[in-house]
Parts: structure tokens; C-alpha cells; sequence
């Protein structure tokens, strides 16, 4: 959803502003305008290249509130200084996932025709700015009336916090089935599954923390770098990176392909 993900024609922009009045609505501003220009779009192109180089400043929503931790006083003078009517959103506290949900519910209303067939997922959005909220009290601010008002909008709504208790029942079951799982693997003595185990466990650690820390604190969302890990501490050796990592992908591809078509061409010598 960022910015500089998206290109588009002017004339999208102002149809846009033409029939809701403004091109850029809500606090998340690209979360209203991308999803409506994408909808109003009569043919959308995707590229699947690293094309640009994205840079967060000091003073962005997004450094500070979700990609590391300034301190519990500059959060929450963020919070403090912004805006928290919310037009469309259910819920009136600052995290981006709440943004989000603006920006997409203010979209479908403004846009009732061409947004009907896509449905809000009100459970996922629930848990989400849950689980936001607990990072953001696990950093020392204090979320105390956010965590109550979702509290008072699930007992408004019975049958969505009855739901949302089932997924995280489900979620605590399976985490407590793949413990016994790796538990009787280890008792059987298949040493080679493992082993695959541990390398897939250290991989997902490897993207989860080294490779998603940033110099100024941790990351928690997507797969982001630090250049201190990866060797480089420049824009010129950020390129060179994602070169070296393009180019692999692309060799992989080939690989593929060539063996896609060794397959149908040699059908016997494949099995």
C-alpha cells in the first residue's frame, strides 16, 4: 500500500475527486485513495522488480508507531496530536490497522457500486489492532482506553466476539498440535526431517528478528532489512543488494522453466 508502489494517470485522480469530493480522504490518505484507484482503473500492470528504494524519515506515522520504538513519550505524543474522529471506522484509536480501516470503509462508501463485492473483515480487523495495541503497551504507553473500547464494541456485538474467541482457541490449538508433532518426530529418531525442522526454524527466525532489525529498534511487520546485516550501509550498496537479489530470483525462474519443459518433452525421463 505504500506510495511508491503505485503510478497512475491524472484523470484517475480526478474522477476520484469529481465524484467524492477529494482525491485524498482520511488520516491514512493512501489507504482511501489506492484502493479507489484501483477500482476506478480499466487496466492495472503489475511489475514484479524491486523498483524503488523506500526511505522513512523521523517524523513518519509509520517509523515511529510501527517499525520501532522512539520511547513511550514520543508515541504518545503522536497519538495525542492527531485527529481521532473517525468517519467510518468502528473504532476510534490510532494504529495503522485503524487507518486502514478508514481509509478501505470510507472508500466503500463513497464508491458503494464498485466496492460491493469486496466484504470488510471485521474479525481480522479486531484482532489485528489487538494485537497492535499490545505492542504498543508492551513499549510502556499506556492503551488502556483503547483496549476498552474494544472491549464495549465486542459486547455490543456478541456473535463477533464469540467468533473472534474461536480463532484464537484455534490458533492457541494448533500451536500447542505442532509442539507434540515436533515432540514425537524427535522420539521416532527421523533425523533427517529433523534436521529440515531446525534449518526451516532457523531461516524463520532469521527473517523474523536479525533481518527485521533496524538501527533504530526492532521491526514487526513485513520482511525489512537492516543494510548493517547484509553488508551494506549506503543507497549505492541498497541497490547493488537488491540487484544481487533480483538476479538470483531470475536465475531460479530459468531453472524452473527449463525443467518444466524437459518434463513435457521427456514425460518418461521425468518420473
Amino acid at each position: 500500500m505504500h506510495p511508491s508502489g503505485f503510478f497512475f494517470a491524472r484523470t484517475i485522480g480526478d474522477l476520484t475527486a469529481h465524484r467524492s469530493g477529494r482525491f485524498f480522504q482520511t488520516n491514512g490518505v493512501e489507504f482511501f485513495a489506492w484502493p479507489v484507484a484501483a477500482a476506478l482503473s480499466n487496466k492495472i500492470v503489475h511489475i514484479d522488480l524491486p523498483l524503488v528504494i523506500c526511505g522513512r524519515t523521523k517524523k513518519s506515522w509509520g517509523s515511529n508507531l510501527r517499525f520501532c520504538n522512539p520511547g513511550r513519550k514520543k508515541i504518545k505524543k503522536f497519538i495525542d496530536d492527531v485527529e481521532k474522529i473517525r468517519k467510518s471506522a468502528p473504532l476510534t484509536n490510532f494504529t495503522m490497522c485503524n487507518l486502514i480501516a478508514e481509509g478501505i470503509l470510507t472508500a466503500q462508501k463513497s464508491f458503494p457500486k464498485e466496492f460491493e463485492k469486496y466484504k470488510f473483515d471485521e474479525v481480522q480487523y479486531i484482532i489485528m489492532t489487538e494485537k497492535e495495541l499490545n505492542e504498543r503497551k508492551r513499549l510502556g504507553v499506556d492503551v488502556s482506553i483503547e483496549i476498552e473500547e474494544i472491549k464495549n464494541y465486542l459486547n455490543k456485538n456478541p456473535s463477533l466476539r464469540d467468533e473472534i474467541s474461536k480463532i484464537k482457541q484455534m490458533g492457541y490449538r494448533k500451536k500447542t498440535l505442532w509442539r507434540k508433532t515436533r515432540a514425537l518426530i524427535g522420539d521416532l529418531g527421523m533425523r533427517q526431517i529433523k534436521e529440515r525442522i531446525r534449518t526451516l526454524r532457523e531461516v524463520k527466525q532469521r527473517t523474523e528478528s536479525d533481518a527485521q532489525k533496524v538501527n533504530r529498534g526492532e521491526v514487526n511487520g513485513g520482511l525489512r532489512i537492516s543494510g548493517k546485516d547484509f553488508g551494506f550501509n549506503n543507497i549505492i550498496g541498497c541497490t547493488e543488494f537488491l540487484e544481487r537479489i533480483h538476479n538470483q530470483k531470475r536465475e531460479m525462474n530459468v531453472i524452473k522453466e527449463n525443467k518444466a519443459e524437459y518434463a513435457k518433452a521427456y514425460p518418461a525421463s521425468a518420473n
